[in-house]
């Protein structure tokens, strides 16, 4: 299944959650973290050992992602460690500023040789032509190691590929596995 998952910030440059169940889940899970603190500092069982959830990366949505230093921020920001395998776009304006949306494309056959390779160019190309996207960022996640897999190598010099002869660019590729994210240029996964 391929899903979007939507961005937006809110006016004090917060990362908001898209509104929905999990939402109210996220919410009311956190009135009732409160609850417990409250009844456990108040003389009760200290069931939460009184610690505050993790808070919400802020982000300026303004920010330009000028430098590789931007780049890496952002994206660990965003995606810490590996859930499932799946390739993520992040899409930058002619300012290198992050648009609101990044897209998930899911259901990655094992091996790149085995995908329409030209079906993402594609995409990038519509997208372009028909909300401005300037530059691409990629994020190869999958869990495991942060060592590269051929599969990884042939997927990430595929993707930083993809803006060749194109009205677009395509800034970095990343890999995100269970110890983070690092990024790959081409030299990096050079393939032949």
């Amino acid at each position: 299944m391929t899903l979007v998952a939507d961005t937006t910030y809110d006016h004090d440059s917060t990362l908001t959650a898209p509104a929905g169940p999990a939402a109210g889940l996220a919410a009311a899970a956190g009135l009732a973290a409160a609850g417990l603190a409250a009844a456990g500092s108040a003389g009760g069982a200290d069931l939460l050992h009184a610690e505050a959830p993790p808070a919400v990366p802020r982000y300026d949505p303004h920010c330009r992602l000028t430098t590789r230093r931007d780049l890496d921020d952002r994206v660990e920001g965003l995606l810490p460690t590996a859930v499932v395998r799946q390739l993520w776009l992040l899409l930058l304006d002619a300012d290198d500023v992050q648009m609101p949306a990044m897209i998930p494309i899911g259901d990655l056959p094992l091996r790149q040789g085995d995908a329409d390779g030209e079906g993402v160019g594609e995409l990038l190309t519509t997208l372009d032509r028909e909300f401005g996207v300037a530059s691409f960022v990629f994020v190869l996640e999958r869990p495991g190691s942060p060592d590269l897999t051929d599969d990884d190598r042939t997927w990430l010099a595929h993707v930083l590929t993809l803006g060749d002869g194109r009205p677009f660019a395509v800034r970095a590729a990343y890999l995100c596995h269970d110890d983070g994210v690092t990024q790959y240029q081409r030299e990096d996964v050079a393939v032949g």
